[in-house]
């Protein structure tokens, strides 16, 4: 929702954070803390077998309230925001699925993100545009196998690796889509609220359906899933994803007269 409403490649990048700090901080969830001789007072939650720190709901909230509040920018309505994202973090307390260190370092994640990521997107966005197109492209793969062995070189644990091959993939290859989008498309979120109602749940469903569609389409080369050729289908999965959704999607709302040109 974000993505098609501005905040360009701010899922992938705030996901792709959380899950990297949660495996190399490898902190557990209350529930999963024993006590020799006692019984857990928090069950199990089946769903969330994952690290604690940082909580990616506090991170998220903050990201898109605050992305929202910065468009709005309407005193009432940023309060309301603000208090969206303190309820939201002290839900997860409630549900004991963190603690509270968890939801500290997710803000402040958040935060970062929010203020500082824009900054870092744009610089890249100037410099990749003092390439040609293909170098662009080369300098994703390159940016991609980067972010694998960030993960390699700093964690042991191989718990997220899928997960965060897909994230980076998405990400570093949404970024090569986006120059092909500031260059060939121009796509401007701005529009009414029936106007991004539209864009987003045609967005939703069309990424839904390619993220199926290549889904069964590489199951049928059966590779395992963590063989170099299971894992290269996933990273080309996922990087089309990330292409569809940085240039495709954009090309197509402006051919459907969802989006004008800046």
């Amino acid at each position: 929702m974000i993505l098609y409403c501005g905040f360009k490649a701010g899922d992938p990048i705030l996901f792709l954070v959380n899950v990297w700090f949660k495996t190399f901080l490898g902190r557990p969830r209350p529930y999963q803390v024993t006590v020799p001789g006692k019984p857990k007072i928090i069950p199990a939650l089946p769903a969330l077998d994952s690290y604690g720190i940082p909580s990616g709901h506090t991170q998220g909230s903050v990201v898109l309230f605050g992305f929202l509040a910065g468009e709005v920018k309407k005193i009432a309505f940023t309060i309301l925001m603000v208090l969206l994202m303190i309820l939201t973090a002290l839900s997860r307390l409630v549900h004991g699925v963190h603690y509270p260190q968890d939801i500290i370092l997710g803000a402040i994640l958040g935060i970062l993100i929010l203020f500082v990521y824009p900054l870092i997107y744009r610089a890249g966005s100037r410099f990749l545009s003092n390439f040609i197109l293909p170098a662009q492209g080369v300098l994703s793969i390159l940016l991609f196998t980067g972010l694998v062995y960030l993960y390699k070189i700093f964690i042991s644990d191989t718990r997220s690796f899928h997960s965060y091959i897909s994230l980076a993939a998405v990400f570093s290859f949404s970024l090569f889509g986006f120059s092909l989008e500031d260059r060939y498309v121009r796509f401007a979120t701005k529009g009414g609220l029936i106007i991004r109602l539209l864009r987003f749940t045609a967005g939703i469903i069309l990424t839904f359906g390619i993220y199926i569609g290549l889904k069964i389409l590489f199951g049928f080369f059966k590779a395992p899933e963590d063989s170099f050729f299971g894992l290269t289908l996933q990273t080309l999965r996922y990087g089309i994803i990330g292409l569809w959704i940085s240039a495709g999607a954009p090309a197509l709302f402006v051919k459907l007269k969802l989006s004008r040109r800046e």
